[in-house]
């Protein structure tokens, strides 16, 4: 009987751990490059290639965290989506797809003493297939 009340009470806390785990989420703090959108690949890395044909994209850059933040986007980008800004530790980009290869390169520094570079790589689709 008591292996049985060990073996539950063991699956019992291991249920909680498991929901614990599963609903925090993963801090934004801890991300840092580019992803994006739309595509499969939901990471940040210091360089990030589109994975899926599409007329436009948003492309998503990430800094780790401090206190301040100078963003410097170049590269064949069309408009500021959101962020930044000084206070960003973000800063979203759209730049369109085509049949020609495209980028789009950031340059933060944090907090005024280190700086960080990311490359997007918009890679040419023509029709659904890499031309």
């Amino acid at each position: 009987m008591l292996r049985i009340l060990s073996r539950l009470g063991a699956v019992v806390v291991g249920v909680f751990l498991l929901a614990a785990v599963q609903s925090a989420p993963a801090s934004a703090v801890d991300a840092e490059g580019c992803r994006i959108a739309p595509g499969y690949t939901f990471t940040f890395s210091p360089t990030c290639v589109n994975d899926m044909a599409a007329t436009s994209y948003s492309v998503a850059f990430h800094a780790p965290a401090g206190s301040s933040y100078a963003w410097s986007i170049t590269g064949d980008w069309v408009a500021v989506i959101g962020g930044c800004g000084s206070a960003d530790a973000y800063c979203t980009v759209s730049t369109r797809g085509s049949n020609i290869d495209r980028e789009v390169q950031a340059q933060v520094t944090v907090g005024g003493v280190g700086t960080r570079s990311y490359t997007a790589y918009i890679r040419a689709f023509c029709g659904s297939y890499l031309c």
